[in-house]
């Protein structure tokens, strides 16, 4: 076949046949050259003691992205992903601190702490609006005191 003659239907055929056999190949020897994502233990990494704690729990199976071992953690508060070993650490100590804050809160000394914590605010207001020009005097001392001009 000369460069000047038209190609057959047969020899189309042909070529389409060849080109989707190459691309066929190079797909499954793409597949084999690369390893599979080594999937590890999160007890491994950091210890069993780690694993759980009273308000969360960190999954055992660890991926790794090829920098960091990622970790899936499960708690009360949230579920966190976490990636690199002292962040899955620090994300448990997190999520603990979070717990207790949230304990905290029911406590009635709190409740005690915060309305006593407004009682100075609401008094100066109270104070400045009985006597505006004795407030403004005694705001303008302390702003000397704590070097205000």
């Amino acid at each position: 076949m000369s460069l000047h003659e038209k190609p057959t239907m047969m020899t189309i055929k042909l070529v389409a046949i060849a080109t989707m056999l190459l691309v066929a190949r190079l797909l499954l020897a793409s597949q084999t050259l690369y390893e599979a994502i080594p999937v590890l233990d999160a007890a491994d990494m950091l210890g069993s003691d780690a694993l759980q704690g009273a308000h969360y729990r960190i999954n055992r199976q660890v991926t790794n992205d090829g920098r960091f071992n990622c970790y899936q953690l499960t708690s009360d508060v949230q579920d966190v992903e976490a990636c690199g070993d002292l962040m899955a650490l620090e994300r448990a100590i997190e999520i603990e601190a979070i717990v207790a804050l949230r304990e905290i809160k029911r406590l009635d000394a709190y409740r005690k702490g915060l309305r006593n914590a407004t009682r100075p605010p609401l008094a100066l207001i109270d104070s400045m609006a009985a006597d505006p020009l004795g407030s403004l005097q005694g705001l303008s001392g302390s702003l000397k005191v704590y070097g205000w001009q």
